[in-house]
């Protein structure tokens, strides 16, 4: 079933027409079929990108409460390992596709402040 589907995805990226891309960066308006191609490509994104996230954050969780208790109970320990697997983006927007947004896999420290772009 995954063979299929990642086949599914692959002739659909392939077999997708040119007008779905801006033609620039700074392309703002959209026709419906693009703005239709691009809501389709983010739910099969999806599909394949939420899993691995929650499986990322999930793992992260695991190895930071160990190393929290290791450490002698440092917090900034397990900070360090956890923030950067639960914090990011759990789902990508159409928006993100296009580049429009950046998206970030990995998250942040809110105590950094906010990101550099």
């Amino acid at each position: 079933m995954m063979r299929f589907s990642t086949l599914v995805l692959a002739v659909f990226l392939i077999a997708a027409p040119a007008s779905m891309w801006p033609a620039t960066a700074g392309a703002t308006t959209q026709s419906a079929g693009a703005e239709f191609g691009f809501g389709v490509l983010a739910v099969a994104t999806n599909f394949f990108y939420g899993p691995v996230k929650v499986l990322y954050a999930l793992g992260g969780t695991i190895v930071a409460g160990p190393a929290w208790l290791f450490s002698g109970r440092n917090r900034s320990v397990f900070r360090a390992i956890s923030q950067p697997a639960l914090r990011g983006d759990y789902v990508l927007t159409p928006a993100q596709l296009r580049g429009e947004q950046t998206w970030r896999f990995m998250g942040r420290d809110p105590e950094l402040g906010p990101y550099p772009y």
